[in-house]
């Protein structure tokens, strides 16, 4: 049976690629797996469960949060005469899903934009190797100067909205503040972090302490106390930072490039 090589991306038969890459492996059918859509021919080759459930924050009321990563068919993305959407979104009563077109993703990976590293650490729903190929890229999109300065944006917009209180709903913003400020801190200090704050090192303290801050049993002064100290904290990360300084966009290209190849009809 032919397969690709996640390697070199080439169509191969055969037991072993003329690479020699020893990441070759058969693609198996996309059926059971991951969804089509039939309107577009896009494959989704990744589902992630996000959100307060994969952050261990979650109540019984708690929607279902979902990001997906797709792939346009190569050849739709060569004409001049198709357009292609590069983001998704699903609403639904209590389950929402937000996916990413590949191409458009690792642009947005490589700035360590936090929304979409989370879909590299998140729980996995569905996959095939093409989504194991790209969770296998976390090493190689994150950066240190980036992540430190992505995460500090996303930060200062949350307490922002929190000081507004936003929608009437400030507690919820002031949650995400810190959640987002934990993930930056590990983030930096480890060149990986884990979504769920229950499996922290302080884990039962930090989930106990944010389901107080969403109960309302804080008050605003308290929660921004320990914001700016989470704050100078990241600050320190980002100076004693390990991560690398770039990210290996040679990697990111490569295994792209592979999915194209794999992709054109």
């Amino acid at each position: 049976m032919p397969w690709w090589c996640l390697g070199c991306g080439e169509r191969r038969k055969g037991d072993i690629c003329k690479c020699g890459t020893r990441e070759a492996e058969q693609i198996p059918p996309l059926d059971g797996m991951v969804e089509m859509d039939s309107r577009t021919d896009s494959a989704e080759i990744l589902r992630v469960l996000c959100g307060s459930r994969a952050y261990g924050l979650e109540h019984e009321k708690s929607d279902y949060d979902y990001h997906g990563v797709f792939v346009v068919p190569t050849d739709r993305i060569l004409t001049p005469w198709d357009k292609v959407d590069e983001v998704g979104w699903v609403e639904g009563e209590d389950k929402d899903s937000t996916s990413w077109e590949i191409g458009h993703f690792l642009k947005l990976a490589i700035t360590s934009n936090p929304t979409i590293l989370e879909t590299f650490k998140a729980p996995v729903v569905k996959h095939n190797p093409w989504g194991d190929a790209i969770l296998k890229l976390f090493p190689a999109v994150i950066s240190r100067e980036r992540i430190f300065q992505s995460y500090m944006g996303y930060a200062l917009k949350q307490r922002k909205k929190f000081l507004e209180r936003k929608d009437d709903r400030p507690m919820k913003f002031a949650v995400s503040l810190i959640r987002v400020q934990l993930h930056a801190i590990e983030l930096l200090d480890t060149g990986n972090y884990k979504t769920d704050l229950s499996k922290h090192y302080e884990g039962d303290i930090i989930v106990t302490k944010l389901h107080q801050i969403r109960c309302g049993e804080w008050a605003f002064g308290e929660i921004i106390d320990w914001s700016m100290a989470l704050e100078n904290r990241m600050k320190e990360a980002h100076i004693d930072s390990q991560v690398q300084e770039e990210p290996d966009l040679e990697r990111v290209e490569h295994t792209l490039m592979s999915i194209r190849k794999a992709h054109f009809n």
